[in-house]
């Protein structure tokens, strides 16, 4: 783990040394770190077990939520989604004491409030590790109920849920 993390740092441009690796929480499916080198602080989640395209996909959707300037997402600064290396690195973000969650609720509202003339996604994403499948729908309920709902009962129903 610690020559991964040093190549992920090396290829993202940081060669200054690094003074502490320190397991944080970060979810139930990755193995999360707090990296801190003399030149700055990272976040870096490993799962070795990780579908195709594990971290791709989760890039380019905070890359996306980044563009909408709603929710403060931390910069993506590199990711591997090569087996037994899968890995993201991204951008520390120091957790504010006075978290409010009126607030993050605001921003998740303003969030959902940008405006596309199509719902849904070009590509397939993940639900921690299920395969989520996605298309683009002009009707909302359409889209939810077949991309969201029917695709959660059918994996139930294929895993003897």
């Amino acid at each position: 783990m610690k020559n991964i993390i040093e190549q992920s740092l090396i290829d993202f441009g940081d060669h200054s040394d690094v003074i502490e690796i320190k397991r944080v929480s970060g979810g139930d499916i990755n193995d999360s770190f707090y990296i801190q080198t003399y030149d700055n602080e990272y976040f870096i989640k490993f799962n070795e077990q990780s579908p195709e395209r594990f971290f791709e996909l989760e890039a380019k959707g905070l890359q996306n939520i980044k563009r909408t300037n709603t929710i403060n997402v931390p910069q993506v600064y590199s990711y591997s989604d090569k087996p037994n290396e899968s890995h993201m690195l991204l951008e520390w973000i120091e957790q504010v004491q006075s978290f409010k969650e009126d607030i993050l609720g605001e921003k998740v509202a303003m969030l959902h409030n940008t405006y596309s003339s199509k719902h849904g996604y070009e590509h397939f994403t993940y639900i921690g590790t299920l395969e989520q499948p996605n298309a683009l729908y002009t009707n909302w309920p359409e889209y939810y109920s077949s991309c969201r709902l029917k695709a959660q009962y059918d994996i139930g129903v294929a895993r003897g849920a």
